[in-house]
């Protein structure tokens, strides 16, 4: 059996399917697109590792979006310096929604990787993929379909998952068992990452490795924070220049997106909550976990009238209770 090759040491495996899952909002796009980021232009790593995978102008990227946030994506890549020519979408015009467990995908996505030279698939997210039921035993002949692709052409495979709501007390610890659907999904992978917010740092997401068939000793946690050129990474544990720029550049994310949220909301407007995260994902300023540590700062009042929440600034001498739970339209919504 040959050595296995990495397209991040340690992290993610060529050959095999590895899952990122997280809380919607949390910012597994941005993470995912940063990790593309790295591949495609040659940087290092999070963990300061140099990409081995070929020449840089080779490198090309199958981006499946099933989320049906395509725009977004361009916008994103085109900010952060990522060459347009070298992330494919899927379909004829690169709007399509993949479809996993349509007949012959195995042999439609091999195709297609070894026709346009693609090093990588992303798959944002698995659960817009299919038509099965999660918690199903069919969903395992989903997963499989990547782990096909992943095998035959001995590439890496990240596919983008959500976790189920969090259970009374266990609070925002990561685990297999949060992994929304059936265990197959998890089993499946060879590597599994978590992507958490990093609660002692506002606007820090935490990526570590929850399970790995491929090393004996996982790798230590990095953190990541969300600028207008991409991430920003640093070593979960220690300090350093890294460490200490990272926290000069969260320092002007947050200064933006609190002085965003005070042009866009001002006092005596009112705005439904759909309608801000749209404007927020517009502005790129992260993701709605973000969103919700800055409206907290701020003391944004919400309330719900029928079906619709909405959001304004508190009033002058007015006191807001720092949380009070969130509207219900977040907790299921929201994209990373």
């Amino acid at each position: 059996m040959p050595d296995t090759s990495w397209l991040w040491q340690d992290w993610v495996p060529n050959g095999y399917v590895t899952l990122l899952g997280g809380v919607p909002g949390v910012g597994k796009s941005g993470i995912a697109l940063g990790l593309a980021k790295v591949y495609l232009c040659d940087e290092r790593w999070p963990d300061e590792t140099a990409v081995m995978n070929g020449p840089p102008e080779r490198r090309r990227v199958l981006w499946l979006e099933t989320e049906d946030s395509h725009g977004i994506l361009r916008d994103r890549a085109q900010r952060w310096g990522v060459p347009a020519t070298s992330i494919l979408c899927w379909g004829a015009d690169g709007y399509d929604r993949p479809q996993l467990d349509a007949e012959g995908m195995a042999d439609t996505l091999v195709e297609a990787v070894r026709e346009n030279g693609i090093g990588l698939v992303i798959l944002d997210t698995l659960a817009g993929a299919h038509y099965q039921e999660e918690n199903s035993a069919n969903i395992k002949k989903v997963v499989q379909v990547l782990s096909t692709v992943a095998s035959r052409c001995n590439i890496a495979v990240l596919a983008l998952h959500h976790l189920r709501k969090a259970r009374e007390g266990e609070g925002e610890v990561v685990s297999l068992d949060r992994l929304r659907g059936s265990s197959a999904i998890a089993a499946q992978a060879r590597v599994v990452l978590a992507a958490s917010p990093e609660l002692t740092q506002d606007g820090m997401v935490r990526l570590c490795v929850l399970k790995s068939n491929m090393v004996d000793d996982k790798p230590a946690p990095v953190c990541s924070v969300l600028t207008e050129t991409g991430p920003v990474w640093t070593v979960a544990a220690g300090d350093g220049p890294l460490a200490s720029e990272v926290r000069r550049r969260r320092a002007l994310v947050w200064a933006a997106a609190v002085a965003w949220l005070k042009e866009t909301l001002p006092p005596g407007t009112t705005m439904t909550v759909p309608e801000l995260k749209q404007r927020w994902a517009a502005a790129s300023l992260g993701g709605d976990t973000y969103l919700k540590a800055v409206r907290t700062a701020l003391g944004v009042v919400w309330w719900r009238d029928k079906n619709d929440f909405f959001v304004r600034m508190p009033l002058e001498g007015e006191v807001t209770a720092p949380t009070s739970g969130e509207p219900e339209e977040e907790e299921g919504g929201g994209r990373g």
